[in-house]
């Protein structure tokens, strides 16, 4: 049976949707984490170090830090879910390896501020935790 024209069009548009899907999941990430970090340095500047005295970030700031990194790919995955309107795990696989792969550029770019027991633990939590945002996505309040 020959694919139809509409049908071709349909699937280069659910494709473009997904794609979509996970380009904002990243961004509602990144967007998370920027107003987290801002609130926290209002709300608690004591833990925030001076980078440029070449403080290193204390232990209360990274497990700080860690939460905000979980809630954030959370709530990505749920954002990806969402606007591809589907509760594909293999879109929250993909956002979670892309946030993967930008951390581990960001570590090197960082140059061993934070230690890395912490990149380890962010890392390994981030395709879990937007899978698990993912399957937060209820599509039409289905129980």
């Amino acid at each position: 049976m020959p694919l139809l024209p509409f049908a071709f069009r349909k699937a280069t548009l659910t494709m473009q949707q997904k794609f979509l899907a996970i380009i904002v999941g990243y961004l509602t990430a990144v967007v998370l984490v920027v107003v987290s970090f801002g609130a926290l340095a209002v709300v608690a500047p004591e833990i925030m170090p001076n980078l440029n005295a070449g403080e290193k970030p204390g232990m209360a700031l990274l497990i700080v830090s860690l939460l905000i990194s979980f809630y954030s790919a959370i709530i990505a995955g749920y954002m990806t879910a969402h606007i591809a309107q589907s509760v594909e795990k293999q879109l929250a696989v993909v956002l979670g390896i892309v946030m993967m792969v930008i951390g581990v550029l960001t570590m090197v770019m960082e140059g061993g501020v934070k230690p890395l027991w912490w990149h380890v633990v962010m890392l390994l939590s981030l395709v879990p935790c937007t899978v698990w945002g993912s399957s937060l996505y209820n599509p039409k309040g289905r129980k």
